[in-house]
């Protein structure tokens, strides 16, 4: 392996699409997505604790705020706009990339780990070989992981306003369009189960 190779560069942006030579992209539900992001922002903003923010909570009150509706409007766009841009990037370029369900991580965690595996010793054939993956898989499937999530949080009112709902669910739609014209696998009862 050479010096100055990387298995991998986690990125919330898309600039580093002209320097890889394929991408692994892990797409969420846009609800959870912003719930979940706007939750670590808050947090790490209050507590100062990057770590931390990641399995924090905030006060729901934050989620009633002006600050949550403008988050909620600006960051639909962005997260709609990024896996557009990462994906019609690669392709353009010539680039693999493979699309990682955030759904079937949790519920189908070790067949996804496989297909991972399988796209990542195609795309890097022999800079990319690991011993005993079998084991490894079995190790995944029976790791309880929780300490590291955020606990769930519930709540007596809708974090989402009517036109917040039918401009994300235009998003999904939206991206249901773009996978199928262009011929990109995807599992579609889940991306339909993300529509409220």
């Amino acid at each position: 392996m050479s010096q100055d190779f990387h298995i991998g560069i986690k990125s919330h942006n898309t600039h580093h699409v002209s320097r890889c030579h394929a991408a692994v992209l892990v797409i969420r539900n846009p609800y959870d997505t912003l719930k979940a992001e706007f939750n670590r922002r808050i947090s790490q903003m209050k507590t100062g604790n990057g770590q931390a923010a990641h399995t924090d909570t905030i006060d729901p009150e934050y989620f009633r705020s002006d600050k949550w509706r403008r988050y909620v409007r600006g960051t639909s766009k962005t997260w709609s706009n990024f896996y557009k841009g990462a994906i019609t990037g690669l392709k353009n370029q010539g680039k693999g990339f493979h699309l990682l369900f955030h759904d079937l991580l949790k519920t189908q965690k070790v067949e996804e780990m496989r297909k991972l595996y399988d796209f990542l010793e195609e795309e890097a054939s022999e800079d990319f070989k690991v011993d005993n993956v079998e084991e490894r898989l079995n190790c995944i499937e029976n790791q309880k992981l929780d300490k590291y999530k955020r606990k769930n949080q519930e709540f007596d009112f809708d974090l989402f306003l009517p036109d917040e709902i039918k401009a994300i669910n235009e998003l999904v739609e939206g991206y249901k369009e773009f996978f199928k014209n262009n011929s990109i696998e995807f599992p579609e009862e889940t991306v339909h189960n993300w529509l409220k």
